[in-house]
Formats: structure tokens, sequence, C-alpha cells
């Protein structure tokens, strides 16, 4: 397995990685060997500074292979996470090896047998980036002013139960 890009991963991503390589990933699993590549090799980059167009966990991106036609997935930890194909796990060779690229970076690596060309097309949504934008948009949008309350119509009825149209004063009169 060889990688033909840089990896920058959030603090956050490197720390997911290498907990998950310490206590979850077989040690001669081929996950392992590149988890350990992909951490010594990465840049370890903050929310707010990483790349809108990096792929960081829980991105939806397209990638393809070997030059194929796009596929659009999200990388997530979560495998149960959505239907069937509309995830790409973190914890399969594809999906950790898309980690830490950029649009248009690749990353060659053996699959069945063969070594393919993994390449980023697109970042369609980066968690990072939308958090940043959200955080942006509320400091500069004003908040709306609290609505008042407004009398729309007034009436001089005194309201009667029809059930107290007798004489009976009620349980209050004793």
């Amino acid at each position: 397995m060889s990688h033909t890009a840089s990896c920058r991963l959030t603090i956050q991503d490197h720390s997911i990685l290498d907990t998950w390589l310490h206590t979850s990933v077989d040690p001669d699993d081929p996950l392992a060997d590149l988890l350990r590549k992909k951490l010594a090799a990465a840049s370890i980059w903050s929310n707010e500074d990483i790349a809108p167009t990096i792929v960081t966990l829980d991105s939806r991106i397209s990638y393809r292979i070997d030059g194929g036609p796009a596929d659009i997935r999200i990388i997530s930890l979560k495998e149960a996470y959505g239907p069937v194909g509309f995830v790409l796990p973190a914890t399969s060779l594809r999906g950790l090896a898309l980690i830490g690229l950029d649009e248009g970076e690749s990353f060659d690596l053996m699959l069945n047998g063969k070594i393919r060309s993994l390449s980023v097309v697109e970042v369609h949504y980066q968690p990072e980036a939308a958090n940043r934008e959200a955080r942006h948009l509320s400091a500069v949008r004003p908040r709306p002013a609290r609505p008042h309350l407004r009398l729309v119509h007034s009436a001089d009825i005194t309201f009667r139960s029809p059930a107290n149209d007798h004489d009976d004063p009620g349980p209050s009169a004793a």
C-alpha cells in the first residue's frame, strides 16, 4: 500500500483513529498497517483551520476508483448509519484511505490483490465547514426582536355558562 497524497486530519479525527488503532484493530489486519501509516504521515489541523475540501469523518464525498464512475458516500465510523450504499465505513480500507485527502488527490491501495487508485472528486459536505458556517451566520445575523402580544379584538361580553342558567348557587355558595 502506498499513497500519492498527503494526509490532513482534524485533532478529533486523529484522536479517534489513534484510539481505534490501539483498542479495536487486530495488529496484523491490513487496516492496522494503513492506520499506522496515515497517523504517522498526518498533519494535524484544528476544526477551524481545516480546508472545507478535505475529507474528514462524517463528510459526504464523491470519489472514483481507477477513474471509473463517481460514487457518493458518507465516510463514517457508524456502519449502520443510513441505508445500504449510503455510507462508506471508515473501518474499511477504501473509507480509511480517503480520510485526510483533498479534492483531486488520490491514494493507491491494494484491493483484492490489485493496486487501485482512489481519488476524491468533491467534498459535498464537511461537518467542520458546516459548523464554521453556522457559527458565522449566527454571529452575523441579528437576533429577531421578540414578538409583542397585540390585542386584535376586544369584546365587552360577559360569558355565561348554559349549565349555570338556573338558581342553584353551586358549591361555592357554601
